[in-house]
């Protein structure tokens, strides 16, 4: 599986008119007014979502551990 296609199988992907395929970030109760391009999520996470895919261990922790201060913003969506 790649990286891509992870983010597709676990989040809901859109093709938005102006910012191209982007996750819409939501919860159980509905989804918020957050887009990410897909193009530019894989661009900050690639390595870490690629070698959690490989080891077979949790991608959202593998993420969440390669930017523990939450610089880029994305802890509190995965």
């Amino acid at each position: 599986m790649t990286p891509n296609e992870w983010i597709r199988a676990n989040y809901y992907v859109v093709d938005h008119d102006i910012m191209g395929t982007v996750i819409v970030w939501g919860n159980q109760q509905g989804f918020y007014a957050i887009y990410t391009p897909i193009d530019k999520f894989i661009e900050f996470f690639e390595v870490p979502m690629k070698e959690a895919l490989q080891a077979r261990t949790d991608v959202k922790q593998a993420i969440r551990d390669s930017d523990p201060e939450n610089v880029r913003g994305f802890n509190e969506l995965l």
